[in-house]
């Protein structure tokens, strides 16, 4: 099973310990760098933040810029009950949550939490194509929390199709080529 296929159960395993405002804040220190005091060595490692890893352009032409971190896993201020430290692609998405009610976004926040709550086949795509994938290190994924979205396994299927034939577009005319031709029937678009 592959990183993106667990990730509902990653998520529910996550919030049996700790709710969203919880998970925020262990989101709001990794941003921030934090290391915990440790006799782990990986663990002290600092953590780099690359927040221009990627800089495409979407169909309205807008500049979109993924975040990545060097990182597989973070549970600095979670219930340390977790057995395994969750990946930082996961805090981030679950951060979105907590920041929705803080903007009064409720529609938003309580659309996840209840996509969440009902669970079924359904996983995290990136919007930007990169997610976790085979042969990607953690420097590779993003997680920048407006890239991630709770979709089908066909849908995030699909959605491959469409990166892979960005992805294969070398110039921006290209790209801009893909975009008008309407071949990306996803909400949001691809890019």
């Amino acid at each position: 099973m592959s990183i993106e296929e667990d990730s509902l159960s990653g998520i529910s395993g996550i919030l049996k310990e700790n709710d969203f405002e919880t998970v925020y804040n262990s989101w709001k220190k990794l941003e921030r760098g934090f290391i915990a005091p440790s006799t782990n060595v990986a663990l002290r490692t600092p953590i780099k933040w690359n927040t221009r890893r990627w800089i495409k352009k979407n169909y309205k032409g807008k500049l979109r810029h993924c975040h990545t971190v060097t990182r597989p896993s973070y549970r600095v201020g979670l219930t340390p009950r977790i057995l395994r430290p969750p990946p930082c692609y996961l805090l981030a998405f679950l951060s979105k949550v907590h920041q929705y009610k803080l903007s009064g976004r409720l529609d938003r926040s309580q659309k996840i939490t209840q996509q969440i709550a009902n669970g079924g086949k359904l996983c995290i795509t990136h919007t930007c194509g990169n997610g976790p994938g085979r042969n990607k290190m953690p420097g590779d994924i993003c997680v920048n929390p407006n890239h991630m979205t709770l979709r089908t396994y066909q849908y995030n299927y699909e959605q491959r199709r469409c990166h892979e034939a960005l992805e294969a577009c070398t110039t921006e005319a290209e790209r801009q080529e893909f975009f008008d031709s309407k071949k990306c029937t996803h909400f949001p678009k691809c890019f």
